[in-house]
């Protein structure tokens, strides 16, 4: 997926809560699980997804890395 929401601007308000609205399939979380890994190889910065249900938990632990692994060829991702 080449063209997604980008987060830097919105992050870089430093709110205590950020709230974006807007349609469908505009890359928001997937925007978002890149920037969170990003984060994490750069600067180590940890990061959780909060599932409201077991079965929205287990299909997170089961694709969570299918999309934004492709961004990054050279490592490897799990999920325990």
């Amino acid at each position: 997926m080449a063209d997604y929401y980008n987060w830097n601007a919105t992050l870089s308000r430093d709110a205590d809560i950020t709230m974006v609205i807007t349609s469908r399939g505009r890359g928001k979380t997937y925007g978002l699980r890149k920037q969170c890994i990003d984060d994490y190889l750069k600067r180590k910065y940890r990061f959780v997804e909060v599932a409201r249900t077991k079965t929205e938990r287990d299909v997170l632990m089961r694709e969570y890395f299918d999309r934004t692994g492709e961004a990054y060829p050279d490592h490897e991702f799990k999920v325990e």
